[in-house]
């Protein structure tokens, strides 16, 4: 959890014993790093943790920083959110033709380059 949130080991042990309490920006990496996990926080009957059935959800990176966001089933990117594929079985398909893109399973986390089939849809 602590490389994928950017926050320090030590941090993370010092909110979980209640030693320190977290900025908002430190919130949202850490709840950044666990959306992009496919992790879900859940209530009711069954109050705890499990990681989503729906593997299409999450915010996506390449070597360059945030480029979209991934939920309900579509891939949207930058500021006005455009629609830029559609998001079914852990797969990206063209919204306007239904062509197949990319596996999710491919697409970049930070640090990490898109593929090309994905980078040449987000300019």
């Amino acid at each position: 959890m602590s490389e994928a949130s950017g926050v320090a080991t030590k941090t993370i042990a010092d909110f979980e014993r209640e030693d320190r309490s977290p900025y908002a920006r430190t919130l949202n990496d850490i709840k950044e790093a666990l959306e992009i996990a496919a992790i879900e926080f859940t209530n009711g009957d069954n109050p705890g943790v499990r990681r989503r059935g729906d593997r299409a959800f999450g915010h996506l990176y390449d070597d360059k920083g945030h480029v979209g966001w991934i939920k309900d089933g579509e891939l949207r990117a930058g500021k006005d959110k455009r629609l830029v594929a559609l998001v079914s079985d852990g797969r990206l398909h063209d919204p306007a033709t239904g062509e197949f893109i990319c596996n999710i399973d491919e697409l970049g986390i930070r640090g990490e380059p898109l593929p090309a089939a994905l980078k040449v849809r987000l300019r």
